[in-house]
């Protein structure tokens, strides 16, 4: 047998450290524990926070509200309780570090500070509930300040360049960001916009305030004015890059590229070549949680990156100020960044907006979109209780991984129009729906047929992806077919043969699947470089063809074909490498050497997780893979720890009738079968069933490996008839497999002589 390629990278990779991403909440939710709400004053209460509060509930039972409280591990919580259910309340849950703070609402001030003072998330003890409003504000203010997506580097690993050290939603929002900063946007768009924001208002007077000057009078001009504004518009936008939501990200486009270039537009005014450039001195307060310090510690003399627009003051008293409302819990830690600024090192547009914003008197410096600086010094004083000071500097500096993988990702999503990158964009991030909805778009408006081919292909992919086979087919034979009556381009005619053979291998019509990769890979090398990674592509789409007819030499020596490509143009942390990898390993795994197939999908496993986002469909498949090779190392509890984030990352990202659910529930259905818990088995193998049914050809080897399986769980559970039925239909579709697998059809025969040997 031929030798694989050493992972010759595989040393750098392994010393690579995730970047951390501080966590994110969806906003303010407040629980409310009181003895009664049936009355007028709690009713008038409960309008007034409406005004404030995203999110309100009601408990009258202290049970059920801690049951609450502990559901919500993921979010920042707001509590006010009365004071006699507090009391008992408070110390069951102010450990909770979802729990911000509380306030305690009663008739009786003096009695109930007395036990509150030992608790010190408890911001204080009212018997005017307007007090309680007011602190609820500054408390919403200082959250979404503090909610910033923030990633470390370490100096170690800046210096060694071994590691990917800012995390991939900082290289997502900067590609997203250059795609909507050449979108040429129309009317609809702006649209879509408005209807976005009247969505997610919490109707308040403020937030309606804003929806009618956007409405009425919207102009570049007025966003950094609007953006400013204490309504949902601020929460909003950086919520969206926080968490990385593409959707309501696209819809907002419009609004992030006239802010950006607002801000630009006043640095180039205020920070032009002719002007004479200090350095600056900037301040920025707010809290970390314990966690997210330590890790700033430790990255002392290393890279910081904000990934959202970030808030700073030139006036260190008020951004003091501002501390003080965040106070110290047992939780967080006050910190106060102190900022030193080139502006001629600057690639980040920043600039003072005191002319433009709501509030002048916050001298605020306003930065656009991933701001990155030199951790410097971190010292303990005292302003108000303690404080860190945290000395920045802003700088150049990127780690190169990354530099090298955004600029890949880059020319992987070029395109004629932003509309066209940012559809391409969609199907990297595996958001498939939503570039199906762009395309679609695209076709209608676009009376080209030159510019209809490739987005035939595009959408041909998009249905791919989803599962939708024969509808991938014939856009795939559209697109060919609108190449054959205009100046062909070869490129996308490629890239269809390629979607054509994607298709028939998941089929398992092999033998077409390698015709059309063949095709492509002729068309590529008659048009690209021998060493461009669209052929590596197909080298290692071909290989996986050879590995399913068995033909593990002709495998092997593709997919060496697919790594020399790779080594040469791909840094070490792509995706594509990754995906070498898994294949890889899963010849390894066929070839019952468990622990070099563990190494390689480990290592894809490393580079998913640093360059993808958390729910992509591509994650899905490898913990499927690592869950099949613990099932084989007889270690079921982790297999089934795989297999179900695999399960639940796909009920994420598909229909409920793809095709990968249906393998996903077959694998977790083999696996009980091995626990003997033959009820769940069944449970898993009919609900693979029911979707394969609905997608694959009648003939496809998937439907009889399932019938297979329920036949066996019959026979393991006494249903000798129901056994016998569904293991002579597995024998019947097996017959029927193109090509024909003997060794297919004998496996069935046999489980259908020993079941009926037993009945």
């Amino acid at each position: 047998m031929s030798a694989l390629k050493k992972l010759t990278s595989s040393a750098s990779i392994k010393r690579q450290r995730q970047s951390t991403p501080i966590s994110s909440s969806q906003g303010l939710r407040l629980l409310w524990l009181d003895n009664d709400f049936n009355n007028k004053h709690s009713q008038n209460s409960l309008r007034e926070l409406q005004q404030i509060v995203d999110i309100i509930e009601t408990y009258t039972d202290v049970d059920k509200c801690v049951m609450a409280i502990n559901s919500l591990s993921n979010e920042r919580l707001c509590l006010i309780s009365c004071g006699s259910l507090g009391e008992t309340t408070v110390p069951v849950i102010h450990s909770r570090p979802q729990v911000d703070t509380i306030y305690i609402f009663c008739q009786n001030r003096t009695r109930h500070e007395q036990w509150a003072r030992n608790w010190s998330k408890v911001k204080g003890v009212y018997t005017d509930f307007d007090l309680i409003c007011k602190s609820l504000k500054q408390t919403r203010q200082d959250q979404g300040h503090d909610l910033v997506s923030i990633s470390f580097v370490g100096a170690t690993d800046v210096s060694t360049q071994n590691l990917n050290g800012l995390d991939k939603s900082y290289m997502y929002t900067q590609i997203l960001k250059e795609i909507f900063l050449t979108i040429n946007f129309e009317p609809r768009h702006f649209q879509e916009f408005l209807n976005h924001c009247r969505a997610h208002s919490r109707r308040t007077l403020n937030d309606e305030e804003i929806i009618k000057q956007i409405s009425q009078n919207y102009q570049q001009e007025n966003a950094i004015y609007l953006y400013t504004q204490e309504t949902f518009l601020y929460s909003m936008i950086n919520r969206d890059l926080r968490t990385m939501n593409v959707d309501s990200m696209i819809k907002t486009a419009v609004f992030i590229r006239d802010l950006h270039n607002r801000i630009a537009r006043l640095h180039s005014e205020q920070y032009g070549r002719h002007r004479p450039l200090e350095l600056l001195t900037l301040y920025r307060s707010q809290s970390l949680s314990n966690e997210d310090f330590d890790k700033l510690k430790k990255s002392k003399g290393g890279l910081i990156s904000f990934n959202q627009f970030l808030s700073t003051s030139t006036d260190e008293e008020i951004s003091l100020k501002l501390s003080r409302n965040n106070e110290q819990t047992t939780d967080s830690v006050r910190i106060l960044f102190v900022m030193t600024i080139d502006p001629s090192k600057s690639s980040t547009p920043f600039a003072n907006i005191s002319t433009q914003s709501k509030f002048k008197e916050e001298e605020e410096v306003l930065f656009s979109m991933h701001a990155i600086f030199r951790i410097g010094q971190i010292a303990l004083t005292d302003h108000y209780g303690p404080l860190q000071k945290v000395s920045l500097t802003l700088t150049n500096d990127n780690d190169q991984q990354l530099q090298q993988l955004t600029e890949c990702l880059r020319n992987e999503t070029n395109g004629s129009t932003g509309w066209y990158r940012l559809g391409k964009l969609m199907l990297k991030l595996g958001q498939y729906t939503k570039a199906e909805s762009l395309y679609q778009i695209l076709l209608n408006e676009n009376p080209d047929e030159h510019e209809r081919a490739h987005i035939h292909c595009q959408l041909g992919l998009s249905k791919y992806h989803q599962g939708k086979y024969s509808e991938a087919i014939s856009l795939f034979e559209k697109s060919l077919d609108l190449s054959r009556h205009t100046s062909s381009d070869e490129r996308n005619v490629a890239e269809c043969y390629n979607g054509i053979g994607l298709v028939y291998c998941k089929q398992a019509d092999y033998s077409r699947a390698l015709r059309y990769y063949k095709r492509a890979l002729e068309k590529r090398k008659n048009i690209l470089s021998i060493n461009h990674s669209d052929i590596s592509e197909l080298y290692n789409n071909i290989a996986y063809v050879y590995q399913q007819l068995g033909d593990h030499d002709a495998a092997i020596d593709s997919y060496n074909k697919a790594f020399d490509i790779y080594q040469k143009n791909l840094p070490q942390n792509h995706p594509d490498v990754a995906a070498y990898y898994n294949n890889v390993g899963l010849i390894c795994l066929k070839d019952l050497d468990y622990s070099t197939a563990l190494g390689y999908l480990q290592e894809a496993l490393e580079i998913y997780k640093k360059t993808l986002p958390e729910n992509h469909p591509s994650l899905a498949t490898l913990y499927n893979n690592l869950g099949m090779i613990y099932v084989e190392m007889n270690n079921l509890d982790l297999a089934r720890s795989y297999y179900e984030k695999a399960l639940e990352i796909l009920q994420k990202s598909f229909s409920s009738t793809h095709s990968d659910l249906a393998a996903a529930n077959v694998n977790i259905g083999s696996l009980y079968e091995k626990m003997k818990e033959y009820s769940k088995a069944l449970s898993c193998h009919e609900k693979a069933l029911n979707i394969l049914k609905k997608t694959l050809p009648s003939n496809h080897p998937d439907l009889a490996r399932c019938y297979g399986h329920i036949g066996i769980v019959y026979f393991r559970m006494g249903q000798q008839t129901n056994a016998i039925a569904f293991c002579e239909h597995a024998v019947r579709i097996a017959e029927k497999v193109t090509p024909p697998d003997q060794q297919l059809i004998q496996s069935f025969k046999s489980n259908l002589e020993c079941v009926k040997k037993n009945a």
